[in-house]
């Protein structure tokens, strides 16, 4: 993940803080060098909901992009997510199950850009501690992923899946 070195806000820098030793976390001085690299995926993280609002409205009509503007459901910070178009979780997990020949997908989540991809899962799984939309939508809604609620999940039901 690039960032731009002394840019950072108070949600960045948690994030940033939280993920300390990660070798993949990797300052730049240079805006132009946020762009090196065939893909891109921007993160722009803020605590006032309205200096994120304004960019989302102008790009969310983009149909080359994909934009989802959230409240961060563990803080209270404000996340706008910018990929390109064709670059979702339901797309990814829909080429895997095209490459690998796999029967079923079963996903689970916790935030609202998780929704594409419960859209397109055989099943779906929300952990307690999700945002409500996502839990409205899920098939049941298991325990928080702060209890380990994935990997309770998956061993409980490993024997039906395989």
């Amino acid at each position: 993940m690039l960032w731009l070195r002394g840019h950072e806000s108070a949600g960045m820098q948690y994030y940033l803080d939280s993920r300390k030793g990660d070798g993949r976390m990797l300052p730049v001085d240079s805006f132009d060098d946020l762009f090196c690299g065939e893909m891109f995926y921007f993160t722009c993280i803020e605590d006032d909901l309205e200096q994120l609002r304004p960019v989302y409205e102008i790009l969310k009509c983009n149909d080359s992009l994909n934009c989802i503007l959230q409240q961060e459901i563990y803080r209270t910070e404000y996340w706008l997510e910018i990929m390109d178009g064709h670059v979702s979780k339901a797309n990814a997990a829909e080429d895997l199950k095209k490459l690998t020949g796999i029967e079923r997908i079963v996903a689970f989540g916790d935030s609202i850009n998780d929704i594409p991809l419960f859209q397109v899962a055989d099943e779906c799984y929300a952990v307690a501690n999700a945002a409500d939309s996502l839990k409205r939508i899920a098939d049941d809604v298991i325990e928080s992923n702060d209890s380990d609620g994935v990997a309770k999940w998956m061993i409980e039901n490993y024997n039906r899946l395989i």
